[in-house]
């Protein structure tokens, strides 16, 4: 079944913001805007952990930085218990030079998920061996 992605007022994480977009309610014709914030923060109390694509996402292309609204967003998630982790095929030290608030809070998801880290501990990699590269 279709869900919806509609504009609403909404303060979901907290935030006061123009749009809220959620998939919570079935397509239909006519939405309620209260019904849907209500629907919304039921199914976020649910949400422990957001993965976030980097490139297209959380920096816009053309852009040259994160936007503070988006520094905002993952705070907040933060702050409400949630584990966010950020996925690019950047590598490491390029997701660090645009989010280094978040080098001890978030998980980064690295390289085409070659690495994941934390803290700038590597939880795990997947290194491509030398006898494939021949």
């Amino acid at each position: 079944m279709p869900y919806l992605m509609n504009k609403c007022k909404g303060n979901l994480l907290g935030i006061k913001e123009d749009f809220l977009f959620c998939n919570a309610l079935p397509l239909t014709k006519k939405i309620n805007c209260d019904k849907m914030n209500r629907t919304c923060k039921k199914r976020y109390k649910m949400i422990k952990l957001v993965v976030i694509d980097f490139d297209g996402t959380l920096k816009p292309y053309g852009k040259a930085c994160v936007s503070e609204k988006v520094i905002k967003y993952i705070d907040s998630a933060i702050e409400k218990g949630m584990t966010v982790a950020v996925s690019s095929g950047r590598t490491y030290s390029e997701l660090i030079a645009f989010l280094p608030q978040f080098k001890d809070k978030i998980y980064f998801i690295c390289s085409d998920g070659a690495y994941y880290i934390k803290s700038e501990n590597i939880l795990y990699e997947r290194a491509i061996a030398m006898s494939d590269l021949s």
